[in-house]
């Protein structure tokens, strides 16, 4: 992983952190207005604990979330990728296999190609005809 990646991750994951904060905030205020607590009240150091602690615990299963969809969006774009290389080589398995992985039918490459397209230019009629089966 070169340096700009890892800058932007931690970028990334920053940014995120500060969403969650803030939603967090929103959150609390609205469920002391809904308690009929004042959201602005002074809390003593045991509450302020109890509330630090639940909230990061919040914050844990956000980022949790939020990894996990970037994670899935990540496993989608290399599939698609994988699926523009089968289909070229005609591999109707593994086209298969991709397409039950997620991968989508009508994501196109840098050259605006889908994988039917790329199917279609090489002779590859059984991974055309798959792939118009699906959608593509």
């Amino acid at each position: 992983m070169n340096v700009m990646n890892v800058i932007k991750k931690a970028l990334v994951g920053e940014l995120d952190h500060l969403r969650n904060k803030k939603l967090l905030d929103e959150i609390e205020q609205e469920e002391a207005k809904q308690a009929g607590e004042d959201p602005n009240r002074i809390l003593s150091p045991a509450e302020k604990k109890r509330k630090k602690d639940e909230r990061w615990e919040r914050l844990r299963g956000m980022n949790i979330a939020a990894a996990q969809q970037r994670e899935a969006e990540a496993e989608a774009e290399e599939a698609e990728k994988a699926l523009h290389v089968a289909a070229w080589g005609g591999d109707l398995e593994v086209v298969k296999y991709l397409v039950g992985r997620g991968a989508s039918v009508t994501a196109t490459n840098n050259r605006g190609a889908t994988a039917k397209d790329i199917a279609s230019s090489r002779g590859h009629t059984a991974v055309v005809e798959y792939l118009e089966s699906v959608g593509g």
